[in-house]
């Protein structure tokens, strides 16, 4: 990058704090007084933190009100309609389709299985204290926090004893969020650490639909030796067939202590 492209660059990026600075402190505030600049930079500094924290206070409480309507049932229900409609849709598909059609595809049932880990992993958080605080203990979700739970579970008598769980329902949510629902073994720690038990599922193939994945996202369908994952419409349906049957059998082990 040319060293005038990049002095543009950081003008621009600057330019938000130029014009509130502007606007809050007039246009006549000397930027070679030093001390004074500082100050207005320090404010728009702080301005744009509790900008940040209010849209992750609103964020969290939407997710929240999210997921304390979403049952086990609609996130099953939405997941099996979404991953049908996917399999119509490329078996509708006629032969004169790009490959790149079926790149896509197999990426998206990928996609679809990941909303699923994540939108049943926190239901039962966010539905079961027992699995909530099961989550909190053995994940360090909520680090820090995680001192609070101890007088959540003692001192039951105390009036604000449902905000902290809220409170700690919105940690462990925000925890969720930063998940990584294609890698295999920590989809299933996730669940390992809610359930308080071990989850004993084969997961080959979904391991391997994972790498093809991630072939297709970084690499345009290669792998690393560079040569080209075959994805046509088998291979999408066998990998649809493959997340369905996976997905199936984590539920029948949840199933086994909540419903």
């Amino acid at each position: 990058m040319g060293l005038v492209k990049q002095i543009w660059m950081e003008e621009q990026e600057l330019q938000p704090m130029y014009e509130w600075i502007e606007d809050n402190y007039g246009e006549d505030l000397d930027q070679d007084d030093e001390e004074e600049w500082q100050e207005a930079v320090d404010a728009y500094e702080a301005y744009v933190e509790e900008l940040q924290m209010q849209e992750a206070i609103e964020h969290a409480a939407e997710e929240y009100d999210y997921y304390i309507y979403l049952t086990l049932k609609d996130a099953d229900k939405i997941f099996s309609e979404d991953l049908s409609n996917l399999k119509q849709f490329v078996l509708n598909a006629n032969s004169e389709v790009p490959n790149i059609f079926y790149k896509m595809a197999y990426a998206h049932a990928v996609t679809v299985f990941e909303v699923y880990m994540e939108d049943i992993a926190k239901s039962l958080v966010t539905h079961d204290d027992g699995f909530l605080h099961a989550y909190i203990r053995h994940s360090n979700a909520v680090g820090s926090v995680q001192f609070s739970l101890k007088d959540v579970l003692i001192k039951k008598d105390e009036i604000d004893v449902s905000l902290k769980i809220d409170n700690l329902r919105k940690s462990a949510l925000s925890h969720l969020s930063s998940g990584l629902y294609h890698d295999i073994p920590k989809v299933l720690n996730t669940f390992e650490y809610i359930l308080q038990r071990q989850v004993s599922i084969e997961s080959g193939d979904m391991k391997k639909i994972v790498h093809i994945r991630h072939d297709i996202v970084h690499r345009n369908g290669k792998n690393k030796n560079g040569d080209h994952h075959d994805i046509d419409m088998s291979s999408v349906i066998e990998a649809i067939d493959a997340i369905q049957q996976f997905s199936q059998e984590l539920r029948s082990e949840i199933a086994q202590f909540h419903d």
